[in-house]
């Protein structure tokens, strides 16, 4: 791959994925979360390590990248891995925000030892576990060409405001790649393929078992107020990994790399200065013969786990 400036379409199965680098050094993938694209990484750009070649990347369904489908983690992953190879990119890192999280982690088995670390900013999919709006938006049977119209406007409006931390300029941006025909179709085929009443599926607890052995280093930053992705998930990759590093900031929000891109930018540098050290899953639990839990413990284990309101596969 070479060194300079690039920005392009790169040709994938099924479409075509905008993506940018420039820098030279060891590769560091970003990906982004829903609604959103790779501007997004404004202000975390000039406070990451110089000596890296930094690839951003538009989701598809996001940005300047294809709207066709199909949108579920493995078929991005997939997607994204078509364009790794056309980018040459064989040893690097990656660090994913929200839905960009859940692809990493479908991705990070067919990477196998390409991938040394992946960080992991307020990662959906670490758990069942997703607000209640989410799940109605998932389930409805609109479809969204009737609102695509209204995407744009509505986008700069909220953008805009002093919670998405964007600047004027960035919020003209974002409102203009979510205007495109096919955005708001794709946003709701993204949520349906892995969005239900019961919750987010997979999990990290179910995919562990794709992953260990073979890498990569994870490291987790929540914000402690997250409302999209509650910090409380960081239990859930406590209790389904080893050899996990997790960090959670009070006060901060969905976005943390907008809202407080410092102490993002040194979390992420001192993690990716860290010697790589693969996840493997916890140690097999033992569990004393003879104990029967209580009548209304094991109801309320029935119902938590019909609804998959975020209890862990591993380690329950």
């Amino acid at each position: 791959m070479s060194t300079s400036h690039e920005r392009s379409l790169v040709p994938v199965r099924g479409g075509h994925l905008h993506v940018r680098a420039f820098g030279e050094g060891r590769p560091l993938v970003l990906l982004h979360g829903l609604a959103d694209h790779m501007g997004t990484w404004s202000k975390l750009l000039p406070l990451l390590p110089p000596n890296r070649r930094i690839v951003l990347a538009d989701l598809p369904g996001h940005g300047l990248s294809t709207r066709e489908g199909p949108f579920d983690a493995d078929a991005i992953a997939t997607r994204l891995l078509d364009a790794f190879d056309h980018l040459g990119l064989d040893d690097f890192d990656m660090c994913a925000h929200s839905l960009g999280g859940a692809v990493s982690m479908a991705l990070a088995p067919r990477l196998g030892k390409r991938l040394a670390r992946l960080a992991l900013l307020a990662p959906a999919g670490l758990c069942s576990s997703v607000p209640m709006h989410l799940r109605l938006a998932a389930t409805l049977p609109a479809s969204g060409r009737l609102l695509q119209p209204f995407v744009g406007p509505i986008t700069r409006v909220i953008a805009a405001t002093p919670l998405a931390y964007y600047s004027a300029d960035e919020a003209r941006a974002l409102a203009w790649s979510n205007a495109a025909p096919g955005t708001l179709e794709a946003w709701l085929g993204t949520l349906r393929a892995h969005v239900s009443l019961r919750g987010l599926t997979p999990t990290l607890a179910e995919r562990v078992h794709q992953i260990e052995g073979q890498g990569p280093a994870l490291s987790v930053f929540f914000g402690g107020s997250d409302p999209i992705i509650p910090a409380a998930h960081a239990r859930t990759l406590a209790r389904s990994v080893q050899n996990a590093q997790f960090c959670i900031v009070p006060g901060l929000g969905h976005v943390p790399h907008r809202q407080a891109p410092e102490l993002v930018a040194t979390w992420l540098r001192e993690f990716l200065e860290t010697e790589p050290l693969g996840i493997e899953p916890p140690r097999a639990l033992v569990v004393q013969s003879g104990f029967r839990m209580p009548w209304y413990r094991r109801t309320a284990r029935a119902i938590a786990n019909f609804f998959r309101f975020g209890r862990p596969v591993l380690g329950a």
